[in-house]
């Protein structure tokens, strides 16, 4: 998924359209942090806007690397 896709499928829906850029990174952060924990489906209750974004950004949190990943690739690359 490119960016322009994912700030066009937020432009649709009128909270996520003002959400600022520090706060997606965070979400795209966590989220990829905790995709381990939820590979089973738990009961949940999150708003409409947390529930959207996720639908938006789930392929994109599944092929980020983990914090540990990332850092192994930034060691390798420098």
């Amino acid at each position: 998924m490119d960016i322009g896709s994912v700030f066009a499928a937020m432009q649709q829906h009128e909270q996520l359209a003002a959400m600022p850029f520090l706060d997606l990174m965070a979400f795209l952060r966590c989220a990829s942090l905790l995709k381990n924990n939820i590979l089973q489906p738990q009961p949940h209750t999150v708003s409409d806007d947390v529930d959207v974004l996720w639908n938006i950004l789930k392929d994109l949190v599944w092929m980020l690397p983990t914090a540990g990943e990332a850092a192994d690739e930034e060691e390798e690359t420098f």
